[in-house]
């Protein structure tokens, strides 16, 4: 069967020199639960990030369904959902858009 995601030889080093991932080798099969687990500055959020299509990688390859994020990039984000962490600004933020969209009743609008 073949592999939703496949990561194949990612590796992201940043301007500063900084290696976030070195060699990154991961399948995930349709249906398989799957954690991405480790310490602060493991990469984690870089792995998901590339993943997505947010930041480029510096060697290797990423298929999503079958397709390259970078050459067949729309088909391959169709196929991804990604929810952020959010902050607690971001919430509170979030919080008053949607109170704020909420109708008024009666007594409020007196």
């Amino acid at each position: 069967m073949q592999p939703i995601i496949s990561v194949t030889n990612l590796s992201k080093t940043y301007a500063s020199g900084f290696e976030a991932l070195r060699h990154v080798d991961l399948d995930i099969r349709p249906g398989e639960i799957f954690a991405l687990l480790g310490p602060n500055g493991a990469g984690k959020t870089t792995l998901i990030n590339i993943i997505c299509g947010i930041v480029n990688a510096s060697e290797g390859r990423v298929l999503v369904g079958g397709h390259n994020i970078v050459s067949e990039w729309r088909p391959a984000r169709a196929m991804i959902g990604l929810v952020p962490h959010l902050t607690r600004q971001m919430q509170e933020r979030a919080a008053r858009m949607q109170a704020a969209q909420q109708p008024q009743t009666q007594e409020a609008s007196r």
